[in-house]
């Protein structure tokens, strides 16, 4: 039927190295995992941004200000040059402006709150800004992120499963089976 068989052989391309290669077997393992923390170069910016992350977003442990603490001294023990973009010198300026204005604020228990929280969001911008530097760092940061949003739901439904809480069988996380549509 065909005079050129030659013409119908498809080349198999390798896998781009940047994707899962599920056809090769090549994948998330632990060894993977390792390596990508052997190759970001884990320091104690980073890790004291990992672990602010994983305690700020699973809302159940202790330990967010010591998070900050230790990376923040990372900071200032790192062998990199300590980077603040353009961005964060504006905010440092606007949180010495709050501050400069809390006194004479109708209320400085707020007012003072909120330079407080300003502080804080400019020494966690300065650490990620700082921790972030490669992308295997950045690959690591948002598995973390992604395995600290997985933790609340799977919490919920083995807590709803344990106590017998259900709809018609089914366990889900709290409220998630309240919108009838």
């Amino acid at each position: 039927m065909n005079a050129h068989p030659e013409r119908l052989v498809l080349t198999e391309e390798p896998p781009a190295p940047n994707r899962l290669r599920a056809a090769t077997g090549e994948g998330w393992t632990s060894g993977s995992v390792f390596r990508l923390l052997r190759k970001s170069g884990l320091d104690l910016t980073l890790l004291g941004l990992l672990i602010y992350i994983t305690v700020i977003i699973t809302l159940r442990l202790p330990g967010g200000n010591i998070a900050v603490i230790v990376g923040a001294v990372g900071l200032i023990f790192s062998r990199h040059k300590l980077v603040v973009p353009a961005y964060l010198w504006w905010l440092l300026a606007f949180v010495i402006w709050d501050a400069i204005g809390v006194p004479f604020s109708a209320l400085p228990s707020a007012s003072e709150d909120h330079a407080t929280g300003l502080a804080k969001i400019w020494v966690i911008s300065l650490l990620a800004v700082n921790a972030l530097r490669t992308p295997s760092r950045l690959t690591v940061y948002a598995t973390v992120f992604l395995l600290a949003f997985l933790t609340h739901p799977l919490r919920s439904v083995f807590l709803n499963f344990a106590r017998g809480v259900g709809v018609n069988g089914r366990y889900a996380a709290n409220g998630e089976f309240a919108n009838p549509n």
